[in-house]
């Protein structure tokens, strides 16, 4: 494994921990739908990173392949996202 793989897979994965960690305290000092859904989104992609880095090391599906689970974390995300951001621009305000 080169140095640059090496960095990627460390930063990929403090920068998620440090996101998924910030997430989470945001979300426990506010009980809004917008926010736990943020939160989601963000441990869902820090996972996401975990299973692609664990497959790049070789571990869980073949090298090339794309399992079922991978694919699953890749397209949650977005969907979080898309629903945060759905449900702050269409509630009501009062």
């Amino acid at each position: 494994m080169e140095n640059s793989q090496i960095i990627y897979i460390l930063i990929r994965l403090i920068l998620g921990a440090a996101v998924s960690f910030l997430a989470i305290m945001v979300w426990s000092k506010t009980r809004d739908l917008v926010w736990l859904l943020f939160t989601i989104a963000s441990i869902t992609a820090y996972a996401e990173a975990v299973v692609s880095i664990a497959m790049l090391l070789g571990y869980g599906a073949a090298p090339g392949s794309l399992a079922p689970l991978s694919m699953v974390l890749t397209a949650l995300p977005p969907c979080f996202f898309i629903a945060a951001l759905s449900v702050f621009l269409f509630r009501r305000h009062s």
